[in-house]
């Protein structure tokens, strides 16, 4: 036996037994510690996981870090509610006016190119509730290349629906790709990089190089675009290497199949009907920018009115009925018992404007913004006062309302 020891220790056995007891005492000890981080982690605030939890400094530092915590931070649904006519990108004329694609006209699009303003519309739209906020966006159904976007901001990480309104054509397609791009960490810059040791780089998804319009057309083949089964979606236009970043955090196509149904008295009628569809994405907390896209012709007019993006899962959006805002509902709850508010006007002191923050004047006169001007007015300003009316002004006929009221400083339709 001690021959044997005595050997052992000569070839350093003893002292590898030794190593490889403290590694096992070790290894129970991180397991403990794993299991005693995840007791905290559902028990303890994901912002205090970062000076709290067990492991080294450096190890809490990448978990904090992590892109999509799986944390429930309130048990509140978010709704994100956004107007396609508000989005940037919409094609634009000689006056940097955005132009018109309404639906009763139908432009191909060597009228109206790129995405265009819809409405306000009339009785297609107004047979079906409307459109949401009173406009929408459309482009020709033979457009093959255009986008719009809105920047948001993702109030958490996690799961949502993003929902989108649009016109469903009977027995058409209408195709059009939704993409959401967010801000991701890279890495930290190296000495003599611009930002020095430490300086944290942030780019967005999809960012290659190349401009930022052809980079968010690329895909990678780790996150392949999710199209209807039965309209595969063409290949992209900008091709590029794969980034090892996701280029996008969600991409879906849109209208490649009908959602509506066949009977429907609506479709049956115009032809088409607005309809909602919806597609699961996982989203990181913090800046995002969603984009409306087309990559091909198809066979009807695009027309979109508007984009939900919830974590309310079970939500499912009907006609241009809004969600149960964090407003609203407030409202709604004082309303069952009025309590009294107070005012935020003082109850006394000077009410008077200061004078830095009145609107300047325009010839005299305070800002007005009249709408639904005829087009026949406009031509009038090359005559004489007297021969006009003095103020913008729409009327049928409007032959007859000039002569009434040219030249006059009290017109009754205003002054109403």
């Amino acid at each position: 036996m001690k021959t044997g020891l005595s050997a052992r220790v000569k070839q350093g056995e003893v002292s590898r037994i030794q190593v490889c007891g403290s590694h096992r005492n070790l290894q129970r000890l991180l397991y403990a510690l794993v299991a005693l981080s995840f007791l905290l982690e559902a028990s303890v605030p994901a912002s205090a996981l970062v000076w709290r939890h067990p492991f080294p400094q450096s190890i809490s530092r990448d978990i904090a870090a992590s892109p999509s915590p799986r944390v429930s931070v309130s048990s509140r649904p978010e709704y994100l509610w956004y107007e396609a006519e508000n989005m940037r990108g919409l094609a634009t004329d000689e006056r940097g006016e955005p132009i018109l694609n309404p639906s009763w006209l139908n432009h191909p699009k060597a009228k109206a190119p790129g995405w265009g303003i819809n409405g306000p519309g009339v009785s297609a739209e107004w047979s079906q509730g409307g459109e949401s906020e009173w406009n929408s966006v459309a482009a020709s159904a033979d457009e093959t290349r255009a986008t719009i976007y809105q920047d948001i901001e993702v109030p958490r990480a996690g799961d949502y629906k993003v929902w989108i309104r649009y016109a469903d054509w009977a027995g058409r397609s209408e195709n059009f790709v939704v993409r959401i791009t967010q801000e991701v960490e890279t890495g930290r810059k190296g000495d003599g990089e611009r930002g020095g040791r430490g300086d944290t780089e942030m780019r967005r998804r999809g960012d290659t190089g190349i401009t930022a319009s052809e980079s968010l057309f690329a895909a990678s083949p780790r996150h392949p675009v999710s199209p209807s089964p039965h309209h595969p979606v063409s290949s992209l236009h900008h091709p590029v290497a794969p980034s090892p970043l996701r280029p996008v955090t969600f991409v879906h196509e849109f209208g490649a199949t009908d959602l509506i149904d066949t009977h429907d008295e609506v479709s049956m009628y115009w032809g088409w009907a607005f309809t909602w569809d919806g597609a699961p994405a996982r989203l990181d907390k913090g800046p995002a920018r969603v984009f409306i896209e087309i990559e091909k012709a198809t066979s009807a007019r695009r027309h979109v009115d508007a984009v939900l993006i919830t974590s309310d899962l079970s939500y499912v959006p009907e006609g241009r009925r809004k969600p149960d805002f964090a407003g609203m509902r407030y409202l709604r709850q004082w309303s069952t018992g009025r309590s009294p508010l107070t005012s935020l006007l003082l109850a006394s002191g000077d009410t008077s404007i200061p004078a830095d923050r009145q609107r300047p004047l325009i010839a005299g006169r305070d800002f007005l913004m009249p709408w639904n001007i005829s087009k026949e007015f406009w031509p009038l300003y090359d005559k004489p006062v007297a021969e006009r009316p003095l103020y913008p002004s729409h009327a049928e006929p409007f032959d007859q309302f000039v002569a009434k009221y040219k030249g006059e400083r009290d017109v009754p339709i205003f002054a109403s």
